[in-house]
């Protein structure tokens, strides 16, 4: 086992891998669990269009991210 902090393997990335990124706030157990459950439960696309917890799925953005920054696509064109 290494002792390099640089070649640990993320949580967040050995959970849901390289594909998918979670919301900087997402820093209590319990949401990490929450966004577990979504993650398992809900298919990719239920993902981008539901999910509460991430920010992006392969490279494509939430709708709760987009809702809550300041981006200039709207949800509707989404």
């Amino acid at each position: 086992m290494s002792n390099n902090l640089n070649n640990i393997t993320p949580l967040e990335k050995k959970i849901f891998g390289e594909n998918v990124s979670l919301f900087s706030g997402v820093d209590e157990f319990f949401e990490l669990e929450m966004a577990y459950l979504e993650f398992c439960l809900l298919d990719t696309e239920k993902l981008i269009e539901r999910s509460a917890y991430f920010k992006s799925i392969d490279n494509k953005l939430t709708k709760h991210f987009l809702l809550y920054t300041n981006h200039n696509k709207t949800i509707r064109d989404y």
